[in-house]
């Protein structure tokens, strides 16, 4: 383990995650794969598109830490013949672990649990949800058409306190070992809690619904109510809004399909931040044509970019946004990145459980 500490190699275009990276892990070196000054001008291209130049390639040889992106590790990968240990930029893994079909990497992968990430997601879900329930939007529409209009829609509109929210949440902790790390796969839930909490505070009343039953001791005090597998029926009969954070894995994938929001009877908003596949666009129109839902906000979508032709476009109970509930400015991508790389090269060096590590068998 000893060759694992004071050096790590990042190769990202982000601007300053080098530079950021230095002043919190004094006396580590911290060496750029790419050449000098990169980033800064490629600040618009998130992952690597090209070929390595030779001396790029060198440095990438001699990496056994490694900060990248996901998009990036997966085209470099077979030329870092060195590599134990990876963190990705991104808080989901769904996209390494389905362009690598079961293939799995001869290094541990972590995700980014940053708090940042969440607490931007927590933003999104919160602004989404007063925006949606203050007429904003019908607001903005009014503005442009100049009518000046404190009717029904403004005046008998839903605080947050008023909402039962329910969060679709993934909370399991599962042990495993790779290449002698103690290495535990931490709870997506983490990435969560933010929203759980921020809504609180608001006195909204939030369920969580997860695979499996939690302890008391793994319950979050910003939950009020747990449901898990065979309890969906009436976890959606209780909620005003459904929540989406989940990542993409085959578990996830298709879990508000079907007629399986028929059971909503309250007619919620669904609220789906966290990947597409979570719900088709055939399936979420049929619910919400039908009635089952009365409206839907998206940041993400079954296929991105949105196609010109679908019908999410226009439809009067759609809002969307183009995937963007955790896309912060630069300084918060470097923190939040760093918050979590930081920690888990901490605990590299001490030999203990790292944090987001990637389950390939689960799919994040």
């Amino acid at each position: 383990m000893a060759s694992l500490k004071g050096v790590v190699h990042v190769l990202s275009f982000t601007p300053g995650m080098s530079a950021s990276l230095r002043k919190r892990l004094p006396g580590v070196a911290v060496r750029e794969v790419l050449r000098e000054g990169t980033a800064e001008k490629h600040t618009g291209m998130p992952w690597l598109e090209r070929d390595l130049f030779e001396d790029e390639l060198e440095a990438l040889r001699q990496a056994e830490v490694l900060l990248t992106d996901a998009r990036t590790l997966l085209r470099v990968m077979d030329q870092a013949p060195n590599l134990r240990y990876v963190q990705i930029r991104s808080t989901g893994a769904d996209f390494l672990t389905s362009q690598l079909q079961g293939r799995r990497p001869p290094f541990v992968v972590s995700r980014n649990t940053g708090a940042g990430v969440a607490l931007l997601m927590a933003e999104y879900v919160v602004g989404a949800a007063i925006c949606w329930e203050r007429g904003f939007l019908e607001a903005r529409d009014n503005q442009l058409k100049k009518v000046y209009d404190r009717g029904p829609r403004f005046a008998l509109y839903r605080g947050i306190r008023d909402l039962t929210v329910a969060e679709l949440v993934i909370a399991e902790l599962m042990r495993f070992n790779l290449n002698s790390f103690p290495i535990y796969k931490v709870c997506h839930i983490q990435c969560i809690l933010p929203v759980a909490r921020v809504l609180k505070t608001f006195q909204c009343t939030v369920h969580g619904f997860s695979r499996t039953p939690q302890s008391e001791s793994k319950r979050s005090p910003y939950i009020d109510v747990y449901w898990s597998t065979g309890q969906m029926e009436s976890f959606l009969a209780e909620c005003d809004y459904v929540v989406g954070v989940l990542p993409s894995t085959p578990t996830t994938k298709g879990l508000l399909g079907g007629d399986v929001l028929k059971a909503a009877k309250k007619c919620p908003i669904l609220l789906n931040a966290g990947r597409g596949d979570l719900i088709s666009e055939k399936d979420l129109l049929k619910a919400l044509d039908a009635g089952w839902i009365s409206g839907t906000i998206l940041d993400v979508f079954e296929t991105e970019p949105l196609p010109e032709d679908s019908l999410l476009w226009t439809h009067p109970k759609v809002f969307l946004t183009p995937h963007v509930s955790a896309f912060g400015s630069w300084k918060n991508r470097v923190e939040s990145t760093l918050d979590c790389f930081v920690e888990n090269y901490r605990r590299l060096q001490n030999g203990e459980p790292l944090l987001g590590v990637v389950d390939w068998s689960a799919g994040y």
